[in-house]
């Protein structure tokens, strides 16, 4: 690692003079595209200037390279000139390099077309472009000059005045539609609300209704720069097409696949409530289906439902297609839909194995492999049952390495998901919505050993349910319970124990049983282009059912069930993130908080819900658990080793971070990482005479630490392998007014970089 510095300046400086050659390798009679621009001869009378001018860039071709991407070109010419196939040279061609791009007259005006519609759908009708080409050597910059009057604005908006059930309907949700009067004309938003209609016509039965069934006039002689739109229905001889449809007969094949044919199995029809089920084999109870695929007699068809049953079939997780086919019968003088919905299985089991290696400070290698099971159909209910077991050991190879094993732990987990919400005299009902509410149960243990100094035991066990309401996601655990039991102190850690009360308080056998609620929000969608945010938050609480148990509030404290001490606490946690997507790359951006508070019968919260801090995904020019709480200085074991993890009750982290592409599937990131974690009762430890550690409002913000620094990501778009080198810019566990690094840091000496350069190598963004 200690040559790669001096590697990356003489690659930045190979790319540099690469750079140079851009029309290097052209034939003769071609032309570099260099550059494009763009000139309004009336900017006053465009609306927001720059936001055009961007949207006739992403319109226009070819597109010229900007930044990195010259580099590339350069690169690309300045290689492999003999044009090979295969070899060194060509891979790092293909691989590293970016052909240069070609002006075309042909692309040129075409662009320019392009263009004037984009102009005419916003608005701004009779616009006029002119292209004028600018040569230099060989190199072109096109030019586009726009002349405008300006853009239309909708003065007012006229509805159907016929006598239709269908105008009738639409009416009534009037005030849901996306063209308002005095707002700029934009075509897309015409086409968007022609398939609103459509959609509140397909909700209420009228299943042959699509979008081109309605169509606007648009009238540009209303006034100056305003027009008047009139929708309009599509017209037929006897408004056939205007008929409502109600829903017939539902044949279901849950074994269904394409080397069968369907029909033939009708002989092996159950019939079930509404169903008429068809398979050969039972893959699901019929019970199921019926919670999943229903409908009330002669209910009217709704597009939207049809929609909600096909996602609801999906997420159970054992189908790998849904689909159906509607058939129309004409029945005395109601209009009929037969379903056939066809269901095809996928692979029920799961099988996985991971291995991974990893280290620590303090020369510490360690190794752990893990093997899990997944049956996705456990009980032919849609059950989802997953169990796993890992198992790992860490050794210490530095001088003082003592036995040969240093940590071994040992762990086993258990999970079962329903469909559906189950609780003690609810009676199952029919699923609604799009989304599949589950009743989830999961068990664990956790063995712990720790040559020399311990041996740990932890239980677990919850159960609780998850579901989604409108944009939320909801999980809410009504129980919880952990039960961690320490088996064996060495002397060595008992004296240890001795000097620092919250390392004490961890080691103590402690039950933890409560309840959690964890709500997400995110506005981002498959078509987001702009700025979108994702939130998480939670509140657990723990301990208050069981003091009520105990003897309220009158009895002596600590209390115990059973023999054993409970745990008491109230814990909150918000992270929130926000994306700002840019026209090269994006800029990220997170908040965290969380706050833990321990009463009653508890001074310190739990050790496994205490919070730390560093690492790969969170201040990362610190290593994980070395930072905290506020300018507690640690204290390192005979090995040179931090054998107490730092934690505290309350967190606060910031984090920014600018992503770019460089090329192909290589992306850079820097980052400013910020935060730290802090006590809200007592020390970090007792062997100072000061209150190391605690939050107090007018000093936290001098304990803020903070670090910068770059990162390249390997995005092959189904995994990202991430490398992270991060330096502090500000470390709180020196001495006030020597907290701030910016005249300690000398990049260029090895020294330096040992002691002050961290490397993260992860999978996945940060955030």
């Amino acid at each position: 690692m200690r040559y790669l510095p001096n590697i990356t300046l003489l690659a930045a400086f190979a790319l540099l003079l690469s750079a140079c050659s851009m029309t290097k390798g052209l034939r003769e009679g071609q032309l570099l595209h260099y550059k494009t621009e763009f000139k309004f001869d009336n900017p006053d009378k465009i609306n927001k200037q720059g936001k055009v001018e961007s949207e006739l860039a992403a319109i226009a071709r070819p597109t010229p390279v900007t930044g990195l991407e010259k580099w590339q070109v350069g690169l690309y010419n300045s290689i492999n000139k003999k044009g090979k196939e295969k070899g060194l040279s060509a891979w790092i061609q293909r691989k590293f390099g970016r052909p240069p791009v070609i002006y075309s007259d042909r692309m040129a005006e075409q662009s320019r077309l392009v263009m004037g519609k984009y102009l005419q759908d916003n608005g701004y009708f009779g616009a006029t472009i002119w292209l004028d080409t600018i040569t230099k050597g060989q190199k072109v910059t096109a030019n586009y000059t726009i002349h405008s009057q300006g853009q239309y604005f909708i003065r007012e908006i006229f509805r159907p005045a016929d006598t239709l059930a269908l105008t009738g309907l639409l009416a009534q949700r009037e005030n849901e539609t996306l063209l308002k009067k005095n707002r700029p004309f934009d075509l897309s938003l015409l086409t968007e609300e022609r398939s609103r209609l459509a959609g509140i016509a397909n909700e209420h039965g009228y299943y042959e209704v699509t979008k081109d069934n309605f169509y606007y006039f648009v009238d540009t002689t209303a006034g100056t720069l305003q027009t008047d739109l009139y929708l309009r229905l599509k017209k037929t001889g006897d408004n056939s097409l205007y008929q409502i449809y109600h829903l017939g007969d539902a044949w279901v094949f849950p074994d269904y696949s394409l080397e069968r044919d369907a029909s033939r199995s009708l002989a092996d029809t159950l019939d079930y409530g509404d169903l008429h089920i068809v398979q050969t084999e039972e893959i699901l109870r019929p019970t199921v289906l019926s919670r999943l695929i229903w409908q009330d007699d002669q209910a009217v068809f709704s597009k939207k439902e049809q929609s909600n049953t096909i996602n609801r079939l999906l997420n159970l997780g054992i189908y790998k297609f849904v689909n159906i086919r509607f058939e129309e019968e004409l029945r005395q003088d109601s209009h009929l839909l037969h379903r056939r919905i066809f269901l095809t299985p996928g692979l029920m089991h799961d099988l996985g194995l991971e291995f991974q290696v990893n280290s620590r400070s303090g020369n510490f290698l360690g190794t752990e492999v893990s093997a899990s099971f997944n049956h996705k159909n456990a009980f032919k209910g849609a059950e989802l049952f997953n169990t796993s077991v890992t198992a790992g050991l860490e050794t210490n190879v530095g001088a003082n390495a003592g036995t040969i094993i240093n940590t071994l732990s040992v762990s086993g987990n258990a999970s079962l998901s329903l469909p559906g919400i189950y609780a003690p005299f609810l009676e199952r009902t029919r699923i609604r919505g799009e989304t599949l509410p589950r009743t989830q149960f999961s068990i664990g243990d956790d063995y712990q050993q720790r040559s020399g100094f311990f041996t740990v035991n932890s239980f677990n066990f919850s159960a609780g349910y998850t579901w989604r309401q409108s944009k939320w996601q909801h999980q809410f655990n009504p129980l919880f319970v952990n039960f961690i039991n320490t088996l064996k102190t060495s002397e060595k850690l008992d004296a240890l124990l001795a000097e620092n009360r919250r390392l004490r308080t961890s080691f103590e056998n402690v039950l933890i049983l409560g309840l959690s609620h964890q709500l997400s929000l995110s506005n981002q969608t498959p078509a987001s282009k702009g700025r979108y945010f994702f939130w998480r938050g939670s509140i657990e609480s723990a301990g208050g059912l069981l003091d009520l148990i105990s003897g309220g509030f009158n009895s002596e404290r600590p209390r115990k069930v059973l023999g054993i001490q409970f745990s008491q606490y109230l814990k909150v946690d918000s992270d929130l993130r926000q994306y700002f997507p840019l026209r090269k790359g994006m800029l990220a951006g997170r908040f965290n908080f969380g706050l833990g508070y321990p009463y009653s019968n508890a001074e310190v919260l739990p050790y496994i819900k205490q919070y730390f801090i560093g690492g790969a995904s969170s201040v990362r020019a610190f290593r994980i658990r070395t930072l905290g709480p506020g300018s507690y200085q640690t204290k390192l074991t005979d090995d040179g080793s931090n054998f107490v993890d730092q934690t505290g009750d309350l967190r606060l982290e910031l984090n920014l971070e600018y992503r770019f592409p460089i090329f192909s599937f290589l992306k850079g990131a820097v980052f400013t990482d910020a935060g730290n974690i802090w006590l809200v009762r007592g020390d970090a430890d007792e062997s100072t005479p000061e209150k190391d550690g605690l939050f107090k409002f007018d000093e936290f913000h001098k304990e803020i630490a903070v670090g910068c620094g770059f990162g390249l990501r390997l995005d092959f778009d189904v995994a990202v392998i991430r490398l992270d080198w991060a330096t502090p810019l500000k470390d709180p566990s020196e001495a006030e007014g020597e907290r701030w690094q910016f005249s300690e840091i000398q990049l260029l000496k090895s020294s330096w970089r040992k002691d002050h350069v961290v490397w993260n190598i992860a999978i996945g963004y940060p955030f």
